[in-house]
């Protein structure tokens, strides 16, 4: 009797000690070679140039700052092809928790990539087209104004001008209506080309 208790108390400690091991041992990852963990650290350092890259683009999108021309694919689409195939010809154990983080970043970069490319380039071409109609050389009579500037100031310079006294000066600006309404005019007609643009919010 007391040998058919410990038999089946045995049993039942064997029982459990499957059940808690089994899932153990299929949890555990795969072991990788040293050839493939080498392989695998090339291509995560290649990835990383490329995130940093990406996020670049990215920061210049969300500011609205377009200061960068847009690279075909952004610079990044080429090697980031590369980068795919290179990862996929090491058939990666993909229980691996390092492999299943790289091809996290892997995938979302190729799913995102040609989203921002779009945005960006299209973003860059509206900033380049605002910058063309602001330019100086989209107001014709800038190079007439400046030179009716560069006159005004030798005519009321002179120390003889009723102009050289401020006092004066105030009295008599108003009666010269043509220069008067020039030079108020001026800061509304170029106030966009010189104003610095912000980024958008």
């Amino acid at each position: 009797m007391m040998l058919e208790l410990r038999h089946s108390l045995l049993s039942v400690l064997l029982f459990i000690f499957v059940l808690i091991a089994v899932p153990m041992v299929s949890a555990a990852e795969t072991k990788m070679l040293y050839p493939q963990e080498q392989a695998l650290k090339s291509v995560s350092g290649k990835v990383s140039n490329l995130v940093k890259k990406y996020k670049v683009y990215q920061s210049l999108h969300a500011d609205k700052t377009y200061t960068r021309k847009p690279e075909p694919g952004l610079g990044i689409a080429k090697d980031l092809a590369a980068v795919t195939a290179e990862f996929e010809k090491n058939n990666f154990p993909a229980d691996n928790e390092k492999v299943k983080n790289l091809k996290t970043w892997i995938d979302s970069l190729n799913e995102n990539l040609p989203l921002l490319e779009k945005q960006y380039s299209e973003g860059y071409a509206a900033a380049q087209a605002d910058a063309g109609k602001n330019s100086v050389e989209s107001f014709p009579e800038y190079d007439q104004d400046v030179e009716r500037l560069k006159q005004m100031y030798k005519d009321y310079k002179d120390p003889k001008s009723a102009f050289s006294n401020a006092e004066k000066a105030k009295t008599l600006v108003p009666q010269f209506n043509d220069e008067y309404a020039f030079y108020q005019g001026l800061p509304k007609k170029y106030e966009n080309s010189f104003r610095p643009k912000r980024p958008a919010s």
